[in-house]
């Protein structure tokens, strides 16, 4: 949809930029033929859809990189750490199909290539929307501690940007697998 606002701010340029120099090309219709009836007509399209555009583009609650995985996008979540030096982020997902390995890794270091804090990153994804919740220590992540929310974690990423520690913890076959990369 952004791109379709996007085409139209353009043409909208393209028409306003024409009118003002030959008004009677681009306005067909009406006695008034000048140059604030071009400002008029194709300044106000230009304006309204670039905002459209803008807002297309931002409005979406799915964050634009995750089409390409299987993980819908939940929650996200900061918090202070390290005396307040630095941004704890723990961003929720659910992924309803079975997980690929090379995927989620694949997913996990684009994640984690786009964490910009000097803090801990950790993404979480779940089974089902509905059990993609937050853990009342997001510091330590602890959800193994909080009955009956673990059983339904499917992977569990963290990652250090201060010491570069990087560990994928996932379910394969009803075992727990974990994997530092």
């Amino acid at each position: 949809m952004s791109a379709f606002f996007a085409f139209i701010s353009f043409v909208s340029l393209i028409f306003l930029i024409g009118g003002l120099i030959k008004p009677e090309l681009f306005i067909r219709w009406g006695e008034k033929r000048n140059r604030k009836e071009v400002l008029k007509y194709f300044g106000s399209a230009l304006i309204i859809s670039f905002i459209l555009s803008i807002i297309s583009i931002s409005g979406s609650p799915s964050k634009a990189e995750d089409y390409k995985y299987p993980y819908h996008f939940v929650d996200s979540k900061d918090q202070l750490s390290g005396k307040g030096k630095w941004k704890d982020t723990m961003d929720l997902y659910y992924c309803t199909e079975p997980i690929d390995l090379a995927q989620l890794k694949e997913f996990c270091k684009y994640k984690r290539d786009k964490f910009s804090s000097e803090g801990t990153y950790y993404l979480v994804i779940f089974d089902e929307k509905e059990n993609a919740v937050f853990p009342k220590d997001l510091l330590g992540a602890g959800f193994a501690l909080e009955e009956g929310v673990s059983k339904h974690i499917k992977a569990h990423y963290t990652y250090r940007k201060w010491n570069g520690y990087s560990k994928l913890s996932y379910s394969e076959g009803g075992k727990l697998r974990e994997e530092k990369f």
